[in-house]
């Protein structure tokens, strides 16, 4: 992972939070070859769910728009 930008250690290499990490990746998802980011998938999921990872971060576009909503429509009902 390190050697793709993300690490998953902060700097007093205490892990750091999932969320964070998972915000950087999509960030640079779409930089990354195909190749990549199933390699990357592979390594952060393990074979039998890094399709489904791979599914967020094909979608990253709608995981932030939704994301963006359910801030905005906080209180509402």
């Amino acid at each position: 992972m390190a050697a793709m930008g993300v690490s998953v250690l902060d700097a007093n290499n205490k892990l750091r939070d999932m969320g964070d990490i998972i915000e950087e990746v999509g960030g640079k998802w779409s930089t990354w070859s195909r190749e990549q980011q199933i390699a990357f998938a592979q390594v952060a999921a393990g074979t039998r769910q890094y399709n489904n990872l791979i599914a967020l971060f094909d979608n990253w576009g709608m995981y932030e728009k939704t994301l963006e909503e359910s801030k905005n429509a906080l209180g509402t009902l």
